[in-house]
């Protein structure tokens, strides 16, 4: 991610530097890359043979729907996606940087940049640091941090920062970069938990319905933030004329329903023990399945119907 996010900073920035690359041949270098470094390699990787037959794909969808009934599935993940349905983001914080205080495809770059750097950081110190630690105690702390650096956009609109000697750039790099390091840590639990209970023989296919719920919940946060964006008064003529009052809003909104899921983390496991006794349980239940499964359905259709409203 750092290196993508360095490799469109330095070759997406004509206004800047007077040379570059267009947006489709970005895409295009992004799709060269991996073709010529990665699947090339895949004739070295070690395939592992699988013992006993090969479960059909009936039997698959069989085993999701016994694993998505488990509690040790069902009841965690409630709370994580509810956690990151409600992480919202100011949509109109790109348009405010660049309509209100000039900055240019590079400076953007640099943010980006910083955000991935302090994503990895913040993965990296959950291993470090918080590994051992209480996971509500994890979630409660660094969300109250994460949601205490989404307010300071508030200083940056206000322009606080240049009474305090820090550029612009700088001060939105150092906000970013916050929200991503705390992203990052808050982000390991769910991975934990996820790679703990797919089943044996069906680990790929398990692993890819939990992340694909973890995307979902991302997408759906953006979707509600798209929609608070309309709730405010966040128009691009207003961001060039210096109007943030909207901003301030938007970003105080966003900071309280941030808030909301941490209220509700007891029904997260606290540590890998209690995860593992959940799993060794084997207690299920068909309504904490479906409920899993109503999410899945509910997101794909509110996420399509939302786009296709705003596109049409």
């Amino acid at each position: 991610m750092i290196i993508g996010a360095m490799q469109a900073t330095l070759l997406y920035n004509t206004s800047s530097f007077g040379w570059g690359l267009t947006l489709s041949q970005l895409f295009w270098l992004s799709v060269l890359i991996p073709a010529t470094t990665v699947i090339p390699f895949t004739y070295f990787v070690v395939e592992l043979k699988h013992k006993g037959p090969l479960p059909t794909v009936v039997e698959s969808i069989f085993k999701i729907w016994d694993v998505l009934q488990l509690k040790a599935v069902w009841y965690p993940l409630i709370f994580y996606l509810l956690y990151n349905c409600l992480q919202l983001s100011n949509s109109a914080w790109s348009n405010y940087l660049v309509l209100a205080l000039g900055f240019s495809d590079f400076d953007l770059g640099i943010i980006t940049i910083s955000g991935a750097a302090a994503y990895f950081l913040g993965v990296l110190f959950f291993q470090r640091v918080a590994f051992e630690q209480n996971w509500r105690e994890v979630m409660v702390f660094y969300g109250i941090l994460y949601t205490i650096s989404t307010f300071g956009q508030i200083l940056l609109f206000q322009q606080a920062n240049q009474a305090m000697g820090i550029s612009n750039l700088t001060f939105a790099c150092l906000i970013t970069g916050m929200q991503y390091f705390f992203v990052g840590i808050n982000s390991m639990p769910l991975t934990m938990i996820s790679v703990m209970v797919c089943p044996k023989s069906s680990e790929g296919v398990m692993y890819a319905v939990l992340t694909t719920m973890t995307n979902l919940a991302g997408t759906v946060a953006l979707d509600f933030s798209t929609i608070l964006s309309y709730a405010f008064d966040v128009s691009n003529s207003d961001l060039s004329s210096g109007v943030v009052s909207g901003m301030n809003g938007i970003t105080v909104c966003i900071c309280l329903i941030q808030l909301v899921p941490l209220f509700l983390v007891r029904f997260s496991p606290g540590t890998r023990m209690e995860q593992q006794e959940l799993i060794d349980s084997g207690e299920k239940s068909v309504i904490g399945g479906a409920l899993l499964l109503g999410y899945i359905v509910t997101s794909l259709l509110f996420t399509v119907a939302l786009n296709f409203t705003l596109i049409t």
